[in-house]
């Protein structure tokens, strides 16, 4: 192989790795959790959540559209949280948590009504 081709290659390889430099202000995990998306859309459905932080979540929904606004209760847990959808891409979403305090009681009982 051409040494110049190579030495392309991976400059290009290194310019996309600095591309990505992360912008998230709170540390992720990956995970793998079985969860219920809860909202006034209709039934409970399942999600595969793939992501977690402090302040959001990235989650894989198959089948359908995930509302703008939803609460989702993790497998084991009592009460579903709160989250807005922040970005979309395919069947991927990332959603922030919104700070229940922050919300009207009308507008929680809305978005978690099943």
């Amino acid at each position: 192989m051409n040494l110049r081709k190579l030495l392309m290659g991976r400059a290009k390889f290194e310019k996309r790795r600095i591309m990505r430099k992360e912008r998230r202000s709170e540390p992720r995990w990956r995970v793998e959790y079985l969860a219920t998306i809860v909202s006034r859309e209709g039934s409970p459905k399942y999600c595969t959540v793939t992501e977690m932080s402090d302040g959001g979540v990235r989650l894989n929904a198959i089948i359908y559209r995930v509302p703008e606004q939803f609460g989702l209760r993790l497998i084991g847990q009592a009460m579903p949280k709160c989250y807005k959808v922040i970005w979309r891409h395919g069947r991927n979403v990332g959603a922030k948590l919104i700070d229940s305090a922050a919300l009207a009681e009308t507008d929680r009982a809305k978005i978690l009504a099943t």
